[in-house]
């Protein structure tokens, strides 16, 4: 059957669009119910394995209590919906066109004086790292070859290496796990704006004020905060 189906691309697109009809139908169902039972509805995109208590977690591959929005098409959620909005290492993965389609429509469903919070790599660090020797600190050394080796392995253009050297940490932020945009404060900033929110802070800079918006990144060891860039903006009221 699978072989019969990868033969006709018309056949996988129906059989995707059908498939797609009905989680969405079963994020709505579910949806409804958390918003109805929820006095502080937060929201996360693009949840991969991190289930966090008290959200609606979400994501394009549904899991048990994670449900599916693809993030590139109109979010299946009514506006002013939700107090706060998280994504970590998501938009990345995502087109620039589609990120800023992700934002507006992010800015649309929160409620007037939400919070989105957004974590991803940031392109200032990594290439500080590479011009400052930093990803040689010995707390990282290891870390950080370790961590590209599996990147480079899972990724669908895997280049086997015999040494790690600065310029695989490098290429790993660009190519593996099929990231599509890297961005620095300023370039998310721009598209946060864009999409209308204001206050655009820096979190790894500040931390968040917001209890709700604390220590709910899966990606929390120390080189994985020393790479991320945080970033948190509001819709105003």
């Amino acid at each position: 059957m699978r072989k019969i189906i990868n033969e006709f691309p018309f056949l996988r697109r129906l059989l995707r669009s059908i498939r797609h009809r009905l989680w969405v139908n079963r994020t709505k169902a579910n949806l409804k119910t958390y918003l109805s039972t929820n006095s502080c509805p937060k929201l996360q995109l693009g949840a991969g394995a991190n289930l966090l208590p008290g959200w609606f977690n979400t994501d394009y591959f549904p899991r048990p209590n994670i449900f599916f929005v693809d993030v590139t098409k109109p979010f299946p959620i009514p506006s002013d919906s939700f107090n706060f909005i998280f994504t970590e290492h998501h938009i990345e993965h995502i087109s620039y066109k589609h990120a800023v389609f992700m934002l507006k429509e992010s800015f649309r469903i929160l409620k007037p004086g939400g919070i989105i919070k957004v974590a991803t790599p940031d392109l200032t660090k990594s290439l500080a790292s590479y011009f400052n020797d930093d990803i040689y600190q010995e707390e990282f050394k290891d870390h950080s070859k370790n961590y590209i080796y599996s990147g480079f392995y899972n990724a669908v253009n895997y280049v086997p290496v015999d040494d790690y050297f600065k310029a695989h940490e490098i290429n790993d932020m660009f190519y593996n796990y099929e990231h599509k945009f890297i961005y620095d404060f300023e370039s998310l900033k721009r598209v946060l704006e864009n999409a209308g929110f204001t206050n655009v802070k820096d979190c790894a800079l500040e931390a968040s004020t917001h209890s709700d918006l604390l220590d709910i990144e899966a990606h929390n060891s120390d080189f994985d905060k020393y790479f991320t860039l945080s970033v948190e903006a509001t819709k105003n009221l």
